[in-house]
């Protein structure tokens, strides 16, 4: 095992998610309510980058995190993950910024809609057409996604989702999709 995978390892189990996922569905979705009410949408206070609020069907917020000084041409669509029923913290935003800053892009963070109260059909609705209107502003070729664990489900859907329109979209450059959902939980199923 690589330093990287055990370092990775440790921060999993440290968090506790493998035993929060663990719970009967009914405590799950109690304590992931509890927690997701810190998680709700906002604009970070941090100077160091331009942040404005997109609105996506009317009623759901994306993160638009302009991280150079003055607007990129390419963008970044940046999906966190937390199995469709955690939201994102101020990490996952962090981690979106360091990405945006790395590639010299702006970012588009979206609040998708959550399975604790949402179908996951809503949560690809939403991501479809906030791919659809960055669109909008950047050139295909201009675009990149990624997602982490269940943003990488979405990373995949939103083109999957794209390739089953009577008239699809023109497709981003590259999309990088990164989950560790099927690593296993115990020693049992390893075997």
């Amino acid at each position: 095992m690589s330093i990287r995978f055990q370092i990775a390892s440790a921060l999993v189990k440290a968090s506790g998610m493998k035993k929060l996922f663990a719970l009967p569905q009914e405590e799950l979705l109690e304590k992931v309510r509890k927690l997701n009410r810190k998680r709700d949408f906002r604009i970070p206070k941090r100077k160091q980058f331009h942040y404005t609020e997109k609105t996506i069907l009317g009623q759901y917020s994306c993160l638009k995190i302009e991280t150079q000084p003055t607007p990129s041409k390419r963008a970044l669509l940046f999906f966190f993950g937390g199995g469709y029923i955690l939201g994102p913290d101020d990490g996952d935003v962090k981690l979106a910024e360091k990405f945006g800053k790395a590639s010299g892009r702006d970012v588009w963070f979206p609040y998708y809609p959550l399975c604790t109260d949402h179908c996951v059909k809503e949560a690809f609705g939403m991501v479809y057409e906030t791919y659809r209107q960055m669109l909008q502003e950047y050139a295909p070729e201009d675009i990149a996604v990624i997602g982490f664990s269940s943003g990488a489900a979405l990373a995949l859907g939103v083109c999957l989702n794209n390739n089953a329109q009577p008239e699809p979209l023109p497709m981003p450059s590259l999309i990088i999709a990164s989950s560790p959902g099927s690593v296993p939980f115990s020693n049992e199923e390893r075997k």
